[in-house]
């Protein structure tokens, strides 16, 4: 067995007649379901891309297709939407990074927790899962192992590189050399 896919037991709820249940319960249950999709991830595809997020270079913005990447902690990384960023002016070399990222929405009017002196606040009710494409001057995977073709998982969820791009003569181009993590499949 791998040693860097992390196992540990998994709690999940046990329901019977006349059970209450809190936000804590349903949290738990999610998260149980959400860790055990997780591990799959890690433990039998790796890290990398899945598939799309393309990148290309015009002029001073670089493009990046929509596709599906996974990161060391096993979560989904999904860019829905084709991507344009600015390159900066000049300098060595960057690298083409996602990350996965996680926002509240949907706020809804909800009782004020038990002792505070609020009346009815706004929560957030919901997580939207998405990404954010952004330049790192390093490789946020440099020092994983790579064995027998297959990337190992830290565990940790860090972004995920898609292109390393070197400025030279008053312009950005891709580093054809620089092989991006793909999952295997």
């Amino acid at each position: 067995m791998d040693k860097n896919c992390e196992l540990r037991p998994l709690i999940r709820l046990r329901y019977f007649t006349g059970q209450l249940l809190t936000a804590n319960d349903f949290q738990q249950e999610q998260q149980y379901f959400l860790e055990k999709h997780r591990r799959h991830n890690r433990c039998l595809h790796g890290y990398g891309v899945v598939c799309g997020l393309e990148t290309s270079v015009e002029n001073s913005t670089i493009n990046v297709d929509p596709g599906l990447a996974l990161n060391c902690r096993g979560e989904e990384i999904a860019v829905c939407n084709a991507v344009e960023l600015r390159l900066p002016r000049g300098g060595g070399a960057v690298y083409v990074v996602v990350s996965y990222v996680e926002k509240e929405t949907d706020p809804i009017p909800a009782p004020a927790e038990p002792g505070s002196s609020e009346q009815n606040a706004m929560q957030n009710s919901r997580i939207e899962e998405g990404s954010k494409i952004t330049l790192e001057s390093k490789d946020p995977c440099l020092g994983h192992k790579r064995q027998r073709s297959r990337w190992l998982c830290c565990g940790s969820s860090h972004s995920i590189p898609l292109a390393k791009l070197t400025f030279a003569r008053n312009q950005w181009r891709i580093d054809r050399r620089f092989r991006p993590p793909h999952v295997r499949s």
